[in-house]
């Protein structure tokens, strides 16, 4: 797993966090729901680098969304078949490289 870099994080809040000031979160919350995303995405799917892939970092941006509006348990319901999708494909990826 990839940490969590502040590139990412301020990518991540420069697509989804349009407040500022009183209420919005600080970067080290940000990291910490992204780096939790991450680990969840990894879990439902396969290891992979968040730098490098833009589909998993757009799977863990949007866990991390679901998450900061209270609305987690959607997440799985709604991005079920993205996530088997992913996995499916990272799969065959470790397969060709392994041949």
């Amino acid at each position: 797993m990839v940490p969590i870099t502040a590139e990412i994080t301020k990518e991540y809040k420069e697509l989804y966090v349009k407040e500022s000031g009183l209420g919005v979160e600080s970067d080290e919350v940000f990291k910490n729901n992204l780096t939790n995303a991450y680990q969840y995405v990894i879990e439902h799917s396969d290891d992979f680098d968040i730098t490098k892939d833009r589909t998993g970092k757009m799977l863990v941006f949007d866990r991390a969304r679901y998450v900061r509006a209270n609305a987690s348990e959607l997440f799985y319901q709604n991005f079920l078949p993205d996530l088997n999708s992913f996995g499916f494909k990272l799969a065959m990826e470790r397969d060709t490289s392994a041949s």
